[in-house]
């Protein structure tokens, strides 16, 4: 089953997977949604993909040949043409390893030696 409520643009050839949320939003040509993905308020652009349990709530917006991968949610956002963002094992890819320590010794608390 796929729900649609509020005003639905759908261009031709596209593909919409079970479980699929479609509110207020605009569809173009040759685009998908995989299963159980959620648009709201948002635009996917010609032969954009989105899912599985993807979230686009309103404001984003898929390009061209953008693909967003699974349970990637965007607000307000744009994805420009041919842009991927896969789920959240993909985006680790992107990060910089960072090591942080913290200076755990105590201070203030040893007796000052010579001071009764």
């Amino acid at each position: 089953n796929v729900i649609f409520e509020g005003k639905v643009v759908i261009g031709n050839n596209v593909s919409i997977g079970a479980g699929a949320i479609l509110i207020d939003c605009e569809i173009a040509d040759n685009a998908e949604i995989k299963p159980y993905s959620i648009i709201e308020g948002a635009k996917l652009g010609v032969a954009a993909s989105a899912g599985p349990f993807a979230r686009l709530r309103p404001g984003a917006e898929l390009m061209q040949d953008a693909h967003i991968g699974n349970f990637v949610e965007m607000k307000k956002a744009v994805l420009g043409v041919g842009s991927k963002a896969g789920g959240p094992d993909y985006l680790l890819q992107f990060l910089e390893p960072r090591h942080i320590t913290e200076n755990i010794q105590r201070q203030g608390f040893a007796p000052i030696e010579g001071v009764e």
